[in-house]
């Protein structure tokens, strides 16, 4: 059973992109018009075979709500291609008045779509397939999806005969890839640096905002703000946001006796 807590929902809601945004972040990265990266993103949806291996290169298309999370079906990826190719072909659409419903868009005035949403992940798999630049925007999960581009090009190499029956989902995945240790080893200065580490996130708790959360600590923002940083300023990491935050709350269980964690 899919786990479902707070920190779960967090990390979905960082994979969901929506078709608006995706749009704009694969036309800034490589300098091209935003009719441009709907026809290459319309015309590889259209290309994909969806056969195993080659199809962990692929994504898709799928509508997502905070409530629901993600979900798709063919007929509502065919309509949602058959909106981006429009957009592809010049086709002029603005969200429509909130009486028609939430994510919903009119295309050439008459023509009614519903938004949808990509995931980040699975875009940023393609895109590293593709030789494609990867938009800054796509960041925070550029380290961990290269490190699964490398799983998947050994699996195609070896061809799907010679491959798992029951292939992983970019998702599981990338869940797999923290499977490792998330406990603290022993180095030199260990204790100093997890005093560090704790004294840091309890001044980012007092500075309020979105590090505060029910008057506590969110641990989850303090994590994702610290993996934007390392891959935007330093070498990038390949440790998921769960082990991060074991490794957090670690820390704070360690050196901290005033606040609540």
């Amino acid at each position: 059973m899919q786990k479902i807590n707070f920190e779960e929902l967090d990390k979905e809601h960082a994979e969901a992109v929506h078709f608006k945004d995706a749009i704009h972040a694969l036309a800034k990265a490589s300098k091209r018009e935003l009719r441009e990266a709907a026809m290459l993103l319309a015309r590889a949806l259209g290309s994909f075979t969806g056969v195993y291996p080659q199809d962990r290169f692929e994504f898709r298309i799928y509508s997502y709500s905070c409530e629901k999370g993600f979900a798709s079906d063919k007929d509502f990826q065919s309509k949602s291609l058959n909106f981006l190719s429009k957009i592809a072909h010049g086709g002029q659409y603005f969200q429509a008045p909130t009486e028609f419903g939430h994510n919903i868009y009119l295309v050439d005035r008459f023509q009614i779509y519903e938004g949808f949403y990509f995931k980040k992940t699975e875009l940023t798999l393609f895109l590293l397939h593709n030789d494609l630049p990867v938009p800054v925007e796509f960041s925070d999960v550029l380290s961990a999806t290269r490190k699964l581009y490398e799983q998947y090009k050994k699996l195609s190499r070896e061809g799907a005969d010679n491959a798992s029956a029951n292939p992983r989902s970019a998702d599981e995945a990338t869940t797999a890839l923290a499977a490792g240790p998330v406990k603290w080893g022993r180095f030199a200065g260990k204790e100093t640096a997890l005093m560090m580490i704790a004294g840091l996130a309890v001044a980012l708790e007092r500075s309020g905002g979105r590090y505060l959360r029910g008057g506590k600590l969110n641990k989850s923002a303090v994590v994702e703000a610290a993996r934007k940083a390392i891959n935007e300023y330093g070498k990038g990491t390949e440790i998921t946001s769960k082990a991060m935050t074991d490794l957090l709350r670690a820390a704070l269980e360690s050196h901290i006796v005033k606040t609540e964690l």
